[in-house]
């Protein structure tokens, strides 16, 4: 069903984007049931650089991961399924103290 939808939005819009209006009425009153948040993306609020976007998320997960331990390595290296010395390796890259 959901198939047909997209289908008869996509032949019923013109340009690129579906336009509201193309969409059946019972599928537009269902979704006014939900409260969506609408996020305005600016330039200036995306990171289109995947190589910093990744080491950022990879360091917060090493960071978040050693505090669940309390700094443990061995147990931090574990549950991030890595070696050791791996884990170590990164924190130096990463610049995120030993305690």
């Amino acid at each position: 069903e959901l198939k047909n939808i997209i289908k008869r939005s996509v032949l019923l819009s013109t340009g690129n984007t579906v336009q509201v209006g193309s969409l059946p009425d019972e599928l537009i009153s269902e979704a006014a049931r939900y409260e969506i948040p609408v996020i305005e993306h600016t330039e200036e609020s995306v990171d289109l650089n995947l190589k910093a976007t990744a080491h950022k998320s990879e360091r917060e997960l090493i960071v978040s991961t050693l505090e669940k331990v309390r700094f443990n390595k061995s147990k931090a290296a574990k549950l991030l399924n890595i070696d050791r010395k791996t884990l170590y390796n990164k924190m130096k890259q990463f610049d995120i103290p030993l305690q």
